[in-house]
């Protein structure tokens, strides 16, 4: 069973025994390659499970890295890796440009923040957080990151309520109140 990728015959041509004229591909399942930065080898294991998004139009599934490079070009400094994707629906064609999304394994982190929360005041890195109905700067300590969230080690306690979005804001105007005014 398959579906007739490429046709390399023309009325009237005249074909060598061994000439390929069709080629014939079973899309049931697809390849997923993705090329993966030198530096991010080491949290891309065979068996991870991953999200893949098409940009074209709206759709998505998940599938399984089943193999990983273990050369790195010397041009580009990344190795390639490949996931399995089921295709039953015929939805996900050879070629297609996708942004995937590999999930790490699991860490169990007590207190994480979102990312965007943490501003640097005075040379410390530190999160806004409420106070009754006031909002004040707290010194935190950091341990790891994915880049959308990290890990706050020291310095914040779990369910304490943070300023996650916009906190570049009240850092502005924390900004402005220290500055000092003569009359």
């Amino acid at each position: 069973n398959g579906t007739i990728t490429e046709k390399n015959i023309a009325m009237g041509q005249v074909l060598k025994e061994d000439a390929t004229i069709f080629t014939v591909t079973n899309l049931d399942t697809v390849w997923v390659e993705a090329v993966i930065p030198a530096k991010e080898l080491g949290q891309i294991k065979v068996g991870q499970k991953a999200t893949i998004s098409a940009t074209a139009f709206e759709a998505s599934t998940t599938g399984k890295v089943s193999y990983v490079g273990s050369v790195v070009g010397d041009q580009t400094l990344s190795a390639m890796a490949r996931l399995v994707v089921s295709n039953a629906k015929g939805m996900w064609y050879p070629g297609l440009p996708v942004n995937l999304v590999v999930q790490s394994a699991a860490v169990n982190t007590p207190v994480v923040v979102a990312s965007e929360a943490i501003q640097n005041v005075n040379e410390t890195s530190s999160v806004f957080i409420k106070v009754g109905d006031q909002f004040e700067v707290r010194p935190v300590e950091l341990g790891r990151t994915n880049g959308k969230f990290t890990e706050v080690i020291k310095g914040l306690l779990a369910g304490e309520t943070y300023v996650s979005k916009n906190s570049f804001l009240m850092k502005a105007e924390l900004g402005k109140s220290s500055v000092g005014h003569d009359d």
